[in-house]
This record gives C-alpha cells, sequence and structure tokens, in this order.
C-alpha cells in the first residue's frame, strides 16, 4: 500500500506487476546444483488519461519492453538464498516521443538463517521518470517528466534470546537523486534516508509479541543552486506488537511518539505504522493499514502524513485473482514555501491476474488505476486514470 516514498500511478503498476513472472519455471542455466539462470522479462501495453499530473490532462498510450535475467543461488536451501534480478525497460510513447527512454532496475536480496539467528539484506538500484507534481508556472515544463535514479540498500534480522524473549532490528539505506533537476530550477533536492528501528518482544503466545520498539531516522537533504543544506532527524519510540493476535488476523504495529527536529523548524507527535491481514477464507485476504508519520517532500518541505489503505485479493482458482484496494492519504506540508499546503491524495486499483503452470512460462495482469490529488495549493490538483496490460515471461 503505502511506500515510505510517494510514487506515481504508473510507477507503482510497473513496480507490483513485475514481480508476476511465474518464479518456478525450469531455469534457462544451471550451474551445479545450486545457482539457476533465468531470463525474465515483461511487456505491458499502457493508457494513461494524465501523462503529466497536469491540470490541463494530457493523454497517451505508452509501449514497454523489459528484458532482463535473474540469478538465484541457494536452491531453496534452509540456511542461505541470494537472487539477483537485472532488467532494462524501453518506454515507447505515441503521442510525446520525446519521453522514449531506456530504464534501468537491479534487485540483489538475500537470506540467512542458522539456528536462533534470521537475517535478510539487500540492495537496488531503479531509474523512474514520472509524473511531475510541481507547479513552478513555467510553461515550457508543462510536458516534462522528472527522472530519479533510487538507490536502497537494507539489512535486518531477528535473534531468539530465550523461549520467550526475542528481538527484530535493521538499518536501511534510501537516496533519492534528480537527475534532470536543472530544468527544474534546482527545485527538487537530492537526500539520503538512514533509518535503524529496533523492537524487543515478548511472546504472549506462541503465535504474538508484545515489547518496546524505537526507531531513529535521517534525512540529509543535499545542497543545490536554489536550496540550502538542510537535514531532519526522527525519533520515534512506540510500543511493539506482531504476530496472529486473533484467529486469522496477522498484524504488524509501532505506535507511539515521535519527535522530529530539523535544521528548519522542530515538532513532536503522535505516530502509528500499522498493518493488518485477515485470512477471511482459503481463498480470500482482506489488508488494512494505517500509517501517521513524517515525511518530506521533493522540494523539502517537512510533512506529516497520514495514509490509509483498505483492500482485498481472491484467489478465482489456482491460475486467476482479482484484487481491490483504496488509498487515502493526507500530506500537510509544514515549512518552507510550502507551509499551508494540503493534499488529499485518493487511489483507486483493481487487477486480474493469470499464473498458469510453470511450464507455460507467461503470466498475465490487467490492472486499471484511478490516482486524484485535491489540493489547496493553486495548480497542482488533478487526476489521472491507467489501464495496463502486462505480459510476464520467465525461462
Amino acid at each position: 500500500m503505502k511506500l515510505l516514498q510517494r510514487i506515481t500511478l504508473g510507477v507503482a503498476l510497473a513496480t507490483s506487476l513485475g514481480a508476476m513472472a511465474p518464479v518456478s519455471a525450469s531455469p534457462l542455466i544451471s550451474v551445479g546444483d545450486s545457482v539457476n539462470i533465468f531470463f525474465d522479462g515483461r511487456t505491458a501495453l499502457r493508457y494513461q488519461t494524465n501523462v503529466f499530473n497536469n491540470p490541463n490532462a494530457q493523454d497517451d498510450v505508452s509501449f514497454i519492453i523489459g528484458p532482463g535475467v535473474v540469478i538465484d543461488v541457494g536452491n531453496n536451501s534452509p540456511v542461505f538464498n541470494m537472487t539477483v534480478r537485472y532488467r532494462e525497460d524501453f518506454y515507447f510513447y505515441t503521442k510525446y516521443t520525446d519521453l522514449n527512454i531506456a530504464r534501468a532496475n537491479v534487485y540483489l536480496d538475500a537470506s540467512y538463517v542458522r539456528g536462533p539467528l534470521s537475517t535478510s539484506g539487500g540492495f537496488s538500484f531503479v531509474q523512474t521518470q514520472q509524473n511531475n507534481e510541481l507547479n513552478l508556472g513555467l510553461p515550457q515544463l508543462a510536458n516534462t517528466l522528472i527522472k530519479r535514479n533510487l538507490y536502497n540498500a537494507y539489512a535486518k534480522g531477528s535473534y531468539a534470546i530465550s523461549d520467550k524473549y526475542w528481538m527484530r532490528a535493521g538499518a536501511d539505506w534510501y537516496r533519492e537523486a534528480f537527475t534532470n533537476n536543472s530544468i527544474y530550477g534546482y527545485a527538487y533536492q537530492d537526500r539520503d534516508i538512514y533509518s535503524f528501528p529496533v523492537d524487543l518482544f515478548y511472546k504472549v503466545t506462541p503465535k504474538w509479541s508484545i515489547g518496546p520498539g524505537f526507531r531513529y531516522r535521517y534525512t540529509n537533504l543535499q545542497q543545490n543552486s536554489a536550496n540550502a543544506h538542510r537535514y531532519y532527524a526522527d525519533w520515534f519510540a512506540n510500543l511493539a506488537i506482531t504476530g496472529e493476535v486473533f484467529p486469522k488476523l496477522d498484524v504488524n504495529l509501532n505506535i507511539g511518539y515521535q519527535v522530529r527536529d530539523g535544521s528548519i523548524n522542530d515538532d513532536g507527535r503522535f505516530s502509528l505504522v500499522s498493518s493488518f491481514v485477515y485470512d477471511l477464507s482459503e481463498k480470500t485476504d482482506l489488508f488494512f493499514d494505517v500509517t501517521k508519520d513524517f515525511e518530506t517532500s521533493g522540494a523539502g518541505s517537512s510533512v506529516d502524513a497520514i495514509d490509509v489503505g483498505i483492500g482485498a485479493r481472491y484467489n478465482i482458482n489456482s491460475y486467476l485473482f482479482t484484487s481491490a484496494e483504496f488509498d487515502y492519504t493526507r500530506n500537510d506540508y509544514q515549512n518552507l514555501a510550502a507551509q499551508g499546503r494540503v493534499d488529499n491524495i485518493y487511489g483507486i486499483f483493481l487487477s486480474l491476474g493469470w499464473s498458469p503452470p510453470s511450464y507455460t512460462h507467461v503470466s498475465a495482469v490487467l490492472s486499471y488505476g484511478y490516482y486524484k490529488n485535491d489540493s489547496n495549493a493553486p495548480g497542482v490538483s488533478y487526476d489521472n486514470n491507467t489501464v495496463n496490460l502486462q505480459l510476464n515471461f520467465r525461462y
């Protein structure tokens, strides 16, 4: 549902649908007993009613070709597994051909389990070209997209201290670099975000645990020709709950008080990060997420964000599934030139997926998304409809 950084509908759909390839297909090449190499690609046909997230909507049809490769190491070993993915996405627009571009995607994920210790880690590099929501009043920027390089590295783990006590901890680095920032007058700020959560748990039952939690997060906004160096440091002390609290209901919850110390202003307020999954039946899962947290806008403003997501997934049979989701976000801008701006963002997402037996090497998803930004700032309210048909191949 809600990601750490707000991403546009088209990018969100492409990311989520890219994972639909039939992972159990026979490998193209095997090296020994533990390394399998697959060709892994996608093609997509996409229609958007508002390519530029502009109040004066411009529609277009785009075609995406994404050849790639996947390397699996470990062959489902109970101790160590690693997966490396690379895909190059080529975008071809029908009307706005100057937007045609190639974008790279690299992912590495690994896990290690040994006795009471369970760990995982990874790295990703993703190039995006996304809709522009920033209104600078410059006509020459009306039909441009923001280009960014996104980096992420993470490590997390859990350790069983005893039969009743255990802990989990992690470290996460996220970097966002705007690669065509100069045409926007450097209105956006490159940033690095470092996050360090730790939770100590007591097992109330074998299925769920409760205990104190803490997260430190530091956001470093780099200086450019239009903006000074800025930072935000967040301390979040919370109560953590995880596991199957009630029959069929899995909960991950951190609720408490957070203080934000910044180079511009300080703030403190109630915060909440939560997700709930209810196994309604063998075929149906229900999802509910609520988050109240500090965020940082692309232009460097501190944002008090509230996010609510409700969704369901229904498995029609072993090959077909359908899903539906409604998301609501309220972004309240706290400082800089955007102070006083409030965005109410609504999203509706529907999808129908087909994932047949692995020997076919093909899966498909047809999806529809509606995304609306209702803002009190002039020139940044818009809506966007996206229809996406995607085929995934693996062999």
